[in-house]
């Protein structure tokens, strides 16, 4: 793989100019009867006439300000809504959970509903017996206020099971329901822990084969210092400290260019499994910072930590303000505060973790196919490099394959929408296959 020649340039800048891909207003207009040609029309003429029918289809349901919504459609700027937005149109229009899930996977590229999350569990009960979203907020807050203050969290696979017992709870009374989603509290963790899994899976997939080649690198560049020779008369076996040793070598015996090219390979080459965040940067460049990957691969502790704080929340929600807070919610601030933090009262209590939780949402993640992907395709164009190094040169199609067969199957594992060239983000991926050579994805995308 090599950085993009001019030609390369060329054709891809030509096709994003020329290709109308799919977002959410050519989606959402098209669901409201727009044909394909209209949708993707410039003017925002048809856009208007499209907000204002959907404004006539929801009555005086509001899923966001009038400003907003008219971004969704594309009216003289365009945003696409969030996640918690697409549930609040689902709501608005009255879908069932079918067409909620389609809005979801086909309209923002995210996945379907998350069974594992309570809140969108009930969001799902809500919308199958035709509930609004006021009904929605309060059955949340109703589960969220009767939840013990010391309920545990299984991290365990449950997804299949608790999509099975949907089936036969979805058409039972409110009552029974939320009966039913007390005594399997500990099953709603928030996440699936199967899209972790392939997350976790490729991260150390790629990590491996970045490792890999920083070590080849580093070797190749050693072998003409006289690095090895150096090591036997010290008499240094392989270890824990090989960073330290080979720093202590180049720093004596080559030029400081190369010193610096070969400490920065070591730390590449022998880095801990935990410095995910360096080792992914150039992967995700331009499209995620640190901060986020950092969070995207703490998912499932950021979501305990989310829950507890909203068990918190609603215990001390029915205290009087001047009590005295409770000795296991005061450790719990004390262990989000990172240091020993005064709280007077309950009242006091209440309003830190109130603040914490606001700006705690911001990092709420679900992992989307966006983060998915790019690390599919850097172990499909690894994996393609070694069977070319084996059998073959390079081929196009077949390269291409590898990479489709890949991302598909882990999309529709994860519940996911596989491959569509008719989506920018998922055409870019697959421009990096050109006919003669296959590119790297921080380059494509970075154009």
């Amino acid at each position: 793989m090599r950085g993009l020649s001019s030609k390369v340039k060329r054709i891809l800048e030509q096709m994003r100019e020329e290709h109308k891909f799919q977002r959410f207003d050519t989606f959402f207009m098209e669901y409201l009867g727009f044909s394909q040609e209209e949708a993707a029309e410039e003017t925002d003429v048809i856009r208007k006439q499209a907000y204002h029918k959907f404004l006539n289809q929801i009555g005086e349901e509001r899923p966001a300000s009038l400003p907003t919504m008219r971004r969704w459609f594309g009216v003289r700027d365009f945003k696409s809504p969030s996640r918690e937005q697409v549930i609040r149109i689902a709501f608005s229009l009255g879908l069932d959970v079918v067409a909620a899930e389609e809005f979801l996977q086909k309209g923002i590229s995210e996945p379907s509903f998350q069974i594992n999350d309570y809140t969108e569990l009930i969001a799902m009960y809500c919308l199958e017996n035709h509930q609004n979203y006021a009904k929605y907020e309060s059955m949340v807050a109703e589960y969220e206020r009767n939840l013990s203050a010391q309920q545990e969290i299984s991290h365990e696979f449950n997804t299949q099971w608790i999509y099975q017992q949907f089936e036969h709870i979805k058409q039972v009374s409110e009552e029974e329901f939320m009966y039913w989603m007390w005594q399997h509290a500990k099953l709603f963790k928030g996440y699936s822990k199967t899209v972790q899994e392939y997350l976790n899976k490729y991260r150390d997939s790629v990590l491996g084969y970045v490792r890999q080649d920083a070590k080849q690198r580093l070797d190749l560049l050693l072998s003409e210092t006289g690095y090895e020779e150096w090591r036997k008369r010290k008499r240094l076996g392989k270890g824990s400290k090989e960073v330290e040793w080979i720093r202590k070598y180049a720093s004596r015996h080559v030029s400081q260019n190369l010193y610096e090219n070969i400490l920065e390979l070591a730390k590449l080459a022998y880095s801990e499994a935990g410095q995910n965040t360096k080792l992914l940067g150039e992967l995700y460049t331009r499209v995620a910072t640190g901060k986020y990957l950092s969070d995207l691969f703490n998912i499932p502790q950021r979501h305990e930590m989310d829950i507890h704080v909203k068990q918190a929340i609603r215990e001390l929600e029915q205290m009087d303000g001047e009590e005295l807070c409770p000795a296991h919610v005061t450790e719990l601030i004390q262990n989000y505060n990172r240091g020993e933090l005064m709280l007077e009262n309950a009242g006091e209590a209440l309003e830190w973790l109130k603040e914490f939780d606001r700006e705690s949402k911001r990092r709420r993640l679900v992992v989307k196919r966006g983060d998915l992907l790019p690390m599919i395709l850097y172990v499909a164009q690894q994996r393609y490099l070694e069977k070319m190094r084996e059998e073959e040169d390079y081929n196009q199609q077949e390269a291409l394959k590898m990479f489709r067969n890949l991302a598909d199957a882990t999309m529709i594992a994860c519940n996911m929408a596989p491959l569509d060239e008719s989506y920018m983000f998922d055409m870019m991926l697959i421009s990096c296959y050109q006919e003669e050579e296959m590119y790297d994805y921080g380059d494509v995308v970075g154009l």
